[in-house]
């Protein structure tokens, strides 16, 4: 019996090294890192990155070239508060849009990034049901 207990504490001083590297699983972490990095560089490879919109090779997967980037349109002021509609004149900030006074919405705030065009529509289709 004291022999075992013995060797029970001896297994628990093996498990706890002076870096922890086994207790841890840092080593695993790092095991990992390294395999996602080797398993994206060989899809790049294979499949290379291309912009959302018009295909041209980028540097990073699931991104816009820089042509396609500053077509964009943000949306900025002035805009519906509520439903964040562009105005075409400057109003006052609290100013709501005729489509949030006919049909009031449900939820506080709405708000897009950028106007909904042909080219934002590509970019969301794409991931939305793209690979």
């Amino acid at each position: 019996m004291t022999c075992g207990r013995s060797r029970r504490w001896h297994y628990a001083g093996l498990m706890q090294s002076a870096d922890e590297l086994v207790k841890s699983g840092e080593w695993r972490r790092g095991l990992a890192a390294g395999a996602r990095w080797l398993g994206h560089g060989l899809l790049d490879l294979v499949y290379p990155p291309v912009c959302l919109h018009c295909d041209a090779p980028t540097v990073t997967p699931d991104t816009l070239c820089p042509a396609c980037f500053a077509r964009l349109r943000p949306i900025t002021a002035p805009l519906c508060p509520r439903l964040g509609l562009l105005f075409a004149v400057s109003l006052r900030a609290e100013a709501l849009s005729a489509e949030t006074l006919a049909d009031p919405p449900s939820f506080g705030q709405a708000r897009a990034a950028v106007i909904y065009n042909d080219m934002a529509g590509t970019i969301v289709s794409r991931l939305k049901y793209g690979d």
